[in-house]
């Protein structure tokens, strides 16, 4: 009995397994289409501002871009801390292409 019971342990484990490959496979293929459409509008801002002689920088609108992701990923299920720390990072790494 114990080994059927420990079969039943296995199998509900790859079921989980197989569950969070794909969401994390769909995941990825998201992450990567927000990089990188946000890659080719950041572009563009980065040529405005050293046109305009702009700094690269806006902490102001880094923090309210933050905060405002944060309330709608928050009001769509999402974890608060979770979605801030991913919108710090976008953000981070939007500002090597700027």
């Amino acid at each position: 009995m114990a080994e059927k019971e420990h079969q039943e342990l296995n199998d509900l484990r790859r079921e989980v397994d197989e569950v969070d490959y794909y969401y994390l496979n769909k995941f990825g293929e998201l992450w990567r289409a927000l990089i990188n459409e946000r890659k080719i509008i950041v572009k563009k801002i980065g040529e405005y501002k050293r046109h305009a002689e702009l700094g690269i920088t806006d902490k102001r609108r880094e923090a309210a871009v933050i905060l405002d992701r944060t309330e709608i990923g928050n009001n769509k299920g999402l974890p608060r801390e979770v979605t801030k720390k991913m919108w710090e990072h976008i953000i981070e790494e939007a500002k090597g292409h700027e």
